[in-house]
């Protein structure tokens, strides 16, 4: 739509843009607009891989399109469907360094996930003391799991699958996330997820990555 094209040159004009000011956009505005479900702002700055301050500064230049919450729980909604599809489509969002790339932006969010796993999953993380107790008796996700796996953690692990799948085969950062979250943190994601209570995802995340997986393995 024209009035998207050129509300955003009145809110980043070419003339001043810089690098800076078009990786922030790509990183944030890309992110919101590619996730699988909507989150808190302060989970939007992680999957981003930038500050609060930077994902609210970046957002508040769009409230015609983007309702922006002050609350770093709050969750940024997009205020119609047309927005993302316009940014997505490189026949109608004739600027490049606005375009949004479905494939590299979900292959941003991977290697976001991806890294987010394997640095902070580890080996019965919520401290049970009772190894024989179900997942169920431990509690969901809005009881002691869900204080230990933070919401960003959790978005981590139930959507990495998804956007490994949708991103270019081959990505090198992403083939490298993904190396590296098998060698050191699959284990450990089997058992977040399990007691998030959807284990039944890992069976449909190897389904989804079938294709990256055999890239992988024909690397070696």
């Amino acid at each position: 739509m024209l009035i998207y094209f050129q509300l955003l040159h009145i809110v980043i004009p070419p003339v001043h843009r810089d690098n800076q000011l078009v990786d922030r956009f790509q990183k944030v505005v890309g992110t919101l607009v590619t996730l699988i479900e909507p989150v808190p702002l302060e989970t939007l700055a992680r999957l981003a891989g930038t500050a609060n301050a930077l994902v609210w500064e970046a957002l508040d230049k769009l409230p015609s399109v983007i309702s922006v919450p002050e609350d770093p729980q709050g969750i940024p909604q997009i205020y119609h469907p047309s927005f993302p599809g316009f940014l997505k489509d490189p026949r109608r969002c004739l600027d490049e360094g606005l375009l949004i790339v479905p494939s590299r932006a979900h292959a941003f969010l991977a290697s976001s996930c991806l890294e987010l796993m394997t640095s902070h999953l580890k080996r019965n993380m919520c401290d049970i003391k009772e190894p024989f107790k179900l997942d169920d008796e431990v509690g969901g996700p809005n009881d002691h799991v869900g204080k230990v796996i933070a919401p960003w953690l959790r978005y981590a692990c139930l959507h990495w699958g998804e956007h490994v799948a949708n991103a270019l085969v081959g990505n090198p950062e992403v083939k490298t996330r993904l190396e590296e979250f098998c060698t050191r943190g699959v284990v450990y994601w089997l058992e977040a997820v399990s007691l998030l209570g959807y284990l039944e995802k890992a069976a449909l995340f190897l389904d989804d990555i079938r294709e990256w997986a055999v890239s992988i393995f024909l690397h070696f």
